[in-house]
């Protein structure tokens, strides 16, 4: 009754979500240098999840414009994931969604939600399930560059 308890702290669950969010010093309407911040904020998010062993089936694009309003847009997978790729396609679709030729973007972020341990097994509905194999390979190897060289060693482009 009067907050004490001798006992530690024990802390139990991991965390619900992960996310990132950039807000740029001038508001910008530039598709291009926004799906560019997107991309880099996909690429940290995957890399943290990665660390932390998780994946995560749902998507969310957050944006900001400069009179601050505020929109969320989310998307849940079927399979979860922590690929860059399917994070930045996923918050992409969302933004073509928004008429930037009328505002102006303040602050962009990506979250994923909905989290489970990343099992490393291979999807039976992939169309080629060696494909998923060479890509967990290929962000196992990225994640090692990142490691030894820093975050801006190696970065990805537009995925089409």
């Amino acid at each position: 009754a009067n907050g004490i308890d001798p006992r530690e702290v024990e802390v139990t669950t991991g965390p619900k979500s992960i996310s990132q969010e950039h807000t740029f010093e001038k508001d910008v309407a530039d598709l291009g240098k926004i799906l560019d911040v997107l991309m880099e904020l996909s690429e940290k998010v995957s890399r943290r999840l990665r660390k932390e062993g998780l994946t995560g089936r749902t998507i969310t694009l957050k944006i900001r414009f400069s009179d601050f309003q505020t929109f969320t847009r989310a998307t849940t997978l079927d399979v979860p994931t922590n690929f860059i790729e399917d994070i930045y396609q996923t918050c992409a679709s969302k933004i073509k969604g928004f008429d930037l030729s009328k505002k102006h973007v303040r602050l962009i972020g990506v979250h994923v939600s909905n989290l489970a341990g990343s099992s490393g097994q291979i999807c039976l509905f992939e169309s080629n399930p060696s494909n998923q194999g060479k890509k967990e390979k290929l962000h196992q190897a990225l994640g090692k560059i990142k490691d030894k060289f820093g975050e801006k060693a190696i970065k990805h482009r537009d995925f089409k």
